[in-house]
């Protein structure tokens, strides 16, 4: 396990893991997208909302994300059905 410190929204953390560079990829990437929300919105957020708004902005890419690697999976699959199929017809 490593342990490094990083800053998020102006505060500093110290994050324990066994990806020293994954948890600094992590740590960059909610600090980015906290930064877009709070420079989207004119009226100041209190830090829970701000925190909300950026775990549901999250959410919203991951689902996105789940979403389209589910569609490609099920492409593959049909066309590797499909190829197994062409496979046994030639080998019959």
């Amino acid at each position: 396990m490593e342990t490094i410190k990083v800053n998020i929204g102006g505060s500093e953390y110290s994050l324990t893991g066994e990806n020293k560079n994954l948890l600094n990829d992590a740590a960059n990437f909610v600090n980015q997208k906290l930064n877009e929300i709070k420079t989207n919105y004119n009226v100041k957020l209190s830090n829970d909302t701000l925190s909300v708004l950026t775990a549901l902005n999250m959410a919203e890419i991951y689902l996105n994300l789940e979403k389209n690697t589910d569609k490609e999976l099920n492409a593959i699959n049909s066309e590797l059905a499909k190829m197994v199929q062409q496979m046994k017809e030639i080998l019959k």
